[in-house]
């Protein structure tokens, strides 16, 4: 479950960055560029992300893209976006040259999302190998308690 968990976390952003590698670029028109606020906890305190849709060509084609970032937090691109979609002014974004359907505005290396991913999926990994350790008789006791008590002789009390 914690190898499961940690592969979950990154392995869509590592893929990512190396489907554009090639750091094939091209310019975007932003088509719109939305805040959605996200409570969290019980004091209304609240973090949001970003969401954008923009429009761009590769080879004559047509594409519309909807991916801001691969490792950052999509909510720090909200007010550069924001502030360029409202001046009209085009965005630059990597474009996987093998399918051009995939598009993303910063495809940055970012450390954070291992950082968090390593030490939560391990702590997921102890926990199961202790549960494991603690249900589950080691085979050597298993098989010593099981010739003992075949060896065991009963007596019977008399009455």
């Amino acid at each position: 479950m914690g190898l499961r968990l940690f592969v979950s976390i990154i392995k869509d952003n590592i893929y990512g960055s190396w489907r554009t590698r090639a750091g094939v670029t091209t310019t975007a028109r932003l088509l719109s560029v939305d805040w959605h606020k996200s409570t969290v906890g019980a004091r209304g305190g609240g973090m949001g992300s970003t969401v954008v849709s923009y429009d761009y060509r590769v080879g004559g084609q047509s594409f519309t893209g909807l991916r801001i970032t691969l490792f950052k937090q999509s909510g720090d691109f909200y007010r550069p976006l924001s502030a360029a979609w409202r001046a009209g002014r085009p965005v630059r974004i990597f474009v996987d040259p093998e399918d051009p359907r995939f598009a993303v505005i910063d495809r940055e290396f970012a450390w954070w999302p291992i950082v968090v991913a390593v030490p939560f999926s391990l702590t997921f990994v102890a926990i199961g190998l202790l549960i494991g350790w603690l249900i589950f008789p080691r085979s050597k006791n298993l098989s010593r308690r099981t010739k003992t008590m075949h060896e065991t002789k009963v007596e019977h009390l008399p009455e």
